[in-house]
């Protein structure tokens, strides 16, 4: 029940975040082309945990499993043919927070205006309630079973509620 609970959590913040920044329908990515800071390009950043470094946070089953998938759809036609130095993908132990704050940073650097940047993440979230402010984070490998500003977490919100 509660590992439900955080991938509805999960779910319900991609799609507000797709739905707020989708400017029309769904359609096939562009195949892309081999120069990367050339405009129109896309790249993406793909995270799945399954496991986790800490025992106090239950693992899943598929989570690194769909980030794979969604990995593949993406080299292929229908997901626009992006090649391998475009796509970044975390699974697991590979997924620290440090290793996913460098690929954001990649995508920072390397993308251009124009550009299309897709951020899946596969794996557990959950809201911090031993403050007044009750952020949300996406939990990395390496997060703390409690305390998740301590590290090893993503801070969903920049601002309080």
């Amino acid at each position: 029940m509660q590992q439900m609970k955080y991938r509805l959590i999960l779910f319900a913040l991609f799609a507000a975040i797709l739905a707020s920044a989708q400017e029309r329908s769904a359609t096939p990515l562009p195949t892309q082309n081999s120069n990367p800071k050339t405009q129109n390009s896309t790249r993406a950043v793909v995270v799945g945990i399954s496991d986790y470094a800490d025992e106090r946070i239950p693992d899943l089953q598929y989570a690194h499993k769909d980030a794979e998938a969604f990995a593949v759809y993406l080299r292929a036609p229908a997901g626009g043919s992006l090649p391998d130095d475009r796509i970044v993908v975390l699974t697991n132990s590979a997924a620290t927070a440090g290793k996913i704050i460098a690929a954001l940073e990649w995508l920072i650097a390397e993308s251009v205006a124009g550009d299309r940047v897709l951020l899946y993440f596969s794996g557990h979230g959950d809201v911090e309630r031993v403050t007044k402010f009750q952020r949300g984070y996406l939990l990395a490998y390496d997060a703390p079973g409690t305390t998740y500003a301590a590290g090893g977490s993503l801070p969903v919100g920049l601002f309080p509620r």
